[in-house]
């Protein structure tokens, strides 16, 4: 098997982020996540605003971290800043640029509920609608200010090796009994999992494998 990297030069887009003190993150808030959420749409309609948001510092300096949506809001427990912004703006995280030294460094638990009106629209949401949701949260908990903008930076190419790929195409309907397992114990479609110099996933997408090998 031959082994190619590429390395070229392309022009993309950055996400360029501010954020405030870390102090006005780190107490536990409740409370409207701001009008911002309110304004934020889709060609579906509008997206529901978080009705009650908490966020709290994670200081356990434990290795675990867990997101997740659920059918009445988002959780997610000892994440960084960075993270969420690659939630939030589905953008990896060395195109983001200008973030405050603790981003990588302080880590979160935040627990947000839409409000009992809401729950069924939230249901129907489509995960590019529900990552919307996150943005004015982070406004608003994070005082945080982004913007994007191209900038020149060196890229790797990913190349099929000789003989051409043995990807395999996924069988709809698939439970994946034996498979990658979620939270809930139960194993499913769109799942990765990366260990030392392998990656696993079942019924994924090529660009979710390739966002996932540009992280390592």
């Amino acid at each position: 098997m031959t082994e190619r990297i590429v390395l070229n030069f392309r022009r993309g887009l950055v996400l360029a982020v501010a954020a405030g003190c870390l102090g006005v993150a780190t107490t536990n808030m409740l409370g409207q996540a701001g009008a911002a959420a309110e304004t934020a749409t889709t060609t579906d309609g509008k997206v529901p605003a978080f009705d009650v948001v908490s966020v709290k510092q994670n200081k356990s300096e434990s290795r675990m971290v867990r997101v997740m949506n659920k059918s009445d809001g988002y959780a997610a427990t000892n994440v960084s800043l960075k993270m969420l912004l690659q939630g939030a703006y589905g953008i990896r995280e060395d195109l983001i640029s200008g973030a405050p030294g603790w981003a990588d460094s302080a880590h979160f638990d935040i627990d947000a509920k839409v409000a009992d009106a809401d729950v069924d629209t939230l249901k129907n949401l489509k995960s590019e609608q529900r990552r919307l949701m996150l943005q004015p949260l982070l406004a608003d908990r994070f005082h945080l200010k982004a913007h994007t903008e191209t900038k020149l930076l060196p890229v790797y190419e990913l190349a099929l090796a000789k003989g051409g790929s043995k990807l395999k195409e996924s069988t709809p309907g698939d439970t994946y009994a034996n498979g990658i397992k979620g939270f809930d114990g139960v194993g499913d479609a769109g799942m990765m999992m990366m260990g030392r110099g392998e990656a696993t996933g079942q019924a994924i997408s090529i660009s979710g494998m390739v966002n996932m090998l540009s992280r390592q």
